[in-house]
């Protein structure tokens, strides 16, 4: 079974917008990440800090897990 090719490491980062918000962006499109179908903008840089290092965190699992598989 082949599978998709994922980035050598995380993918969230924080990202200040023009208005002063911040959002957490995919760093290999450039666009913002989603989770529970909420786009993740308009937020505070603490919430956008913290939500980027839980889905880098998740990431990071799921790359163990996948290793682990072989």
């Amino acid at each position: 079974m082949a599978r998709r090719q994922l980035t050598n490491g995380p993918k969230a980062a924080s990202l200040r917008q023009a208005d002063g918000s911040w959002s957490v962006f995919d760093k290999e499109t450039g666009l913002p990440m989603e989770a529970s179908g909420r786009r993740l903008i308009g937020l505070t840089r603490k919430d956008a800090d913290d939500i980027a290092a839980q889905l880098n965190a998740a990431f990071i699992d799921h790359i163990s897990d996948t290793n682990l598989e072989q």
